[in-house]
């Protein structure tokens, strides 16, 4: 799968990436440096998050931890916790194509081909939102019910 490498932030171009670094005695860089090698990296070739919602993780983390040890404490706990979910929705992804369910409409191929791309938490949960049938009222599954998926097909 054709996996990229990490984010390149350019913190004054984009303030969306700033967090509070010096609340845990680290520097700006580390959040795609050090940060995302070890806490967002998986023993094969692929990330666990999308980088904002790696950056959010981050950010929510550094907000409330008061050193540096407890701030990487809580954030490999929280990639344990990515990783847990992440391989149970591969199984699950496994079992459902495993069945025959290869069927996809275009907005279906859509997240499949972004899944394929970055291999992240956040692809296959938007790739599962496209897999949801209608509820009872008729009414399509909305990626605005996942809060860190924030990607929408091209109309």
């Amino acid at each position: 799968m054709p996996w990229r490498g990490p984010p390149v932030a350019d913190f004054d171009q984009q303030p969306q990436y700033r967090w509070q670094f010096w609340q845990v005695g680290l520097q700006e860089d580390d959040l795609f440096g050090e940060l995302h090698q070890r806490f967002n990296t998986m023993p094969h070739p692929g990330y666990i998050q999308d980088p904002d919602a790696f950056h959010n993780d981050v950010a929510s983390i550094a907000r409330d931890a008061t050193d540096k040890q407890v701030f990487l404490a809580h954030l490999q706990k929280r990639r344990d916790e990515r990783l847990a979910e992440l391989s149970n929705f591969r199984h699950k992804l496994f079992r459902l194509l495993r069945v025959g369910f290869t069927r996809l409409s275009d907005d279906q191929l859509f997240h499949l081909s972004r899944h394929d791309r970055f291999a992240s938490l956040d692809t296959v949960v938007g790739l599962y939102a496209s897999l949801l049938a209608a509820n009872q009222d008729g009414q399509e599954p909305s990626l605005d019910f996942f809060p860190h998926t924030n990607c929408a097909p091209p109309i």
